[in-house]
């Protein structure tokens, strides 16, 4: 049964920028604040700031994307409700937010309102925050979790909140890790699905609605896509394009037009086969389809839904009639996405700034948070991963681009000379391979899944789809 649960609504050392027209590469949005990184390496947030998680020094709220602090060697970022997690270019781990229960790591229990190095290890490659937990993946394919355990989410089969990094199980084969609120999942290196924590609406996926203090497998099917998970529910996409979702739909947040009973098995969505990317959270549900469209379902106080009123949606209906939205996410009772020019656009609530676009207004249609790129495109964040083509830079004769794009069996790269080293890249960030380039025979694609992938070369990233 659901819980009623009263939140305050959430919606950046010390180094404050305004937003310019230069590309993302990493967008995070979950409760009420936003967190972003720029090809460049500079991280970026705005929204709710009461227990310093934007990490600017202070515990202000900021209507306005500033960049946080001075640098540009972050890789990855991750953020729920409270709390903020990221990765740097080197390996290290950083932290910063509420440590209620640890789940900075640094082994105590004070917040933290500038970005603190956890350890000194230099082996981490991704990142995932809970509510109150954190959840991370290292070079040698092992998983790692501290903070809040009174549900089993660290996954370590005790309920005792753990202060630093606790390594789970011996396994080495993880390669995907999400957090909900008080939940886990992870995908291992066969495409099998994992969860554990707390299900008391099925958000687990395995059946039943009783919390899991270990990674149970998630039925046998190998052909996990993307997925997305929030307090109740979760949703996914396959490889064939099919949306599943299961756990709660008390607002109508799994697609299906019923709000109950809740859903403790994966089912199908409808009957397409062209879902591209989906996000989930609290109570709705925002999805794009592979011919650009942007569809969203369930709760719409705040006209998170970006349909232009604020009634709730019981199945997938398409919002607006663009064709060029690449990715979204959902925030709390908000959503941002970006489009195939590299802007990026937000919706929903914005009691909190969390849009970043200066203005602290609620917005019922998608507006544009800021310019269209000028550099390199744009790919989604590690906890969303899989989009569609995205362009690099035009109008410069240095820059390397792909094609063809999207590309099937093989692809090749304009403005090289010689044979310079590149690294072929997956959406996880994990390098597929580093070879020499051949402008003969391009690169071979042909053992690849479709998805969005990445080829680092002179200095440059250079993203393309592989259908």
């Amino acid at each position: 049964m659901r819980k009623n649960i009263l939140f305050v609504l959430l919606t950046p050392f010390i180094f404050i920028t305004q937003i310019s027209a230069q590309c993302w590469d990493q967008v995070c949005l979950d409760g009420s604040h936003l967190m972003a990184i720029k090809a460049d390496g500079t991280l970026w947030a705005s929204g709710y700031n009461a227990y310093g998680q934007l990490g600017n020094g202070n515990t202000s709220n900021t209507d306005t994307l500033t960049q946080i602090a001075i640098g540009t060697y972050w890789k990855s970022v991750a953020a729920n409700q409270y709390h903020t997690s990221a990765i740097q270019t080197d390996g290290s781990l950083w932290c910063w937010g509420n440590n209620a229960f640890g789940q900075l790591g640094d082994n105590t229990t004070t917040n933290k309102d500038v970005p603190l190095q956890i350890g000194t290890d230099t082996d981490w490659v991704m990142t995932a925050a809970g509510l109150y937990h954190t959840v991370a993946l290292k070079t040698d394919g092992s998983l790692w979790a501290w903070g809040r355990n009174v549900n089993g989410g660290i996954g370590d089969n005790t309920t005792t909140n753990r202060h630093t990094p606790l390594k789970i199980g011996t396994d080495t084969d993880w390669k995907f890790i999400l957090t909900g609120y008080y939940h886990t999942f992870a995908i291992k290196t066969d495409n099998t699905l994992w969860g554990w924590g707390l299900n008391e609406d099925g958000q687990l996926g395995d059946g039943s609605t009783t919390d899991r203090h270990v990674p149970v497998k998630i039925g046998t099917d190998t052909d996990w896509k993307q997925l997305t998970t929030s307090f109740y529910q979760t949703m996914a996409i396959k490889t064939d394009g099919t949306l599943w979702g299961w756990g709660n739909n008390g607002n109508y947040q799994l697609g299906d037009a019923v709000t109950w009973p809740d859903r403790p098995t994966p089912f199908q969505v409808g009957t397409g086969s062209n879902w591209q990317t989906v996000a989930t959270n609290y109570d709705h549900t925002i999805a794009t389809k592979t011919d650009g469209t942007i569809w969203a379902w369930g709760q719409n106080t705040y006209g998170q839904l970006g349909n232009g009123n604020n009634t709730a949606g019981t199945s997938p209906a398409q919002s607006g009639t663009g064709t060029d939205w690449i990715w979204t996410m959902g925030g709390q009772y908000c959503s941002v996405a970006l489009k195939s020019d590299s802007s990026l656009w937000g919706w929903g609530i914005n009691s909190s700034g969390q849009l970043g676009d200066g203005t602290g207004v609620d917005k019922n249609n998608p507006a544009s948070l800021t310019p269209a790129c000028s550099s390199v495109g744009i790919a989604p964040p590690p906890v969303t991963p899989v989009v569609t083509s995205v362009q690099v830079s035009q109008g410069n004769k240095n820059s390397v681009e792909a094609f063809p794009n999207p590309a099937v069996q093989k692809v090749w790269l304009s403005n090289i000379e010689g044979e310079p080293v590149y690294f072929l890249v997956n959406n996880m960030g994990k390098v597929i391979s580093e070879k020499s380039y051949d402008a003969t025979g391009g690169i071979d694609l042909s053992q690849l899944a479709s998805g969005l992938y990445i080829i680092m070369v002179k200095e440059q990233k250079i993203r393309f789809s592989k259908e």
